[in-house]
């Protein structure tokens, strides 16, 4: 319902006079719609809603709760990370990957050394906790965050998607 209000009050600011000529029109929503790429535009307009989802089709850590503080994006605030599960076999941690990817692109890279530190099967928890500058500019984020063993296996994938404006 968001987005036909959203659409609606575009149309409203966009839309020009036909007998006027477009100077000043930033884009023409009918035109993206013939393009294609106005369902884009729109997704790309999120409200800073958090998600989550696994990202390792065989892992050796079973995600079966995953938390993440704020659900909605807060610049200036950290997301903090908490994923709890179970792992299939004993490994020795080395160390939590992540990667952090704007646009596409990465921009940034950090591990968490573990030092090899020995996981026993069953009950495993870790977290994570990324901080948000004020000053992030829009665009579609993705986090991903990986535990890796003393064999650089890569044991499980979690990623995590928001999108700013």
């Amino acid at each position: 319902m968001k987005y036909v209000l959203l659409v609606i009050a575009l149309l409203s600011i966009v839309k020009c006079d036909v007998e006027e000529p477009a100077k000043g029109k930033l884009f023409d929503l009918d035109k993206m719609l013939e393009q294609k790429t106005l369902n884009k535009f729109l997704s790309l307009m999120g409200d800073g809603d958090i998600t989550s989802k696994l990202c390792l089709e065989d892992p050796i850590f079973f995600h079966t709760k995953i938390q993440i503080t704020p659900t909605k994006l807060a610049k200036g605030e950290p997301i903090r990370i908490k994923a709890a599960g179970a792992m299939k076999t004993d490994i020795n941690l080395q160390k939590i990957h992540l990667e952090t990817y704007y646009n596409g692109e990465t921009i940034f890279v950090d591990n968490v050394e573990k030092h090899n530190q020995k996981v026993k099967k069953g009950a495993f928890f870790y977290e994570y906790e990324a901080s948000v500058p004020a000053f992030v500019p829009a665009g579609t984020w993705k986090i991903l965050l990986t535990l890796v063993d003393q064999e650089n296996r890569t044991l499980s994938c979690l990623q995590v998607d928001f999108v700013t404006s």
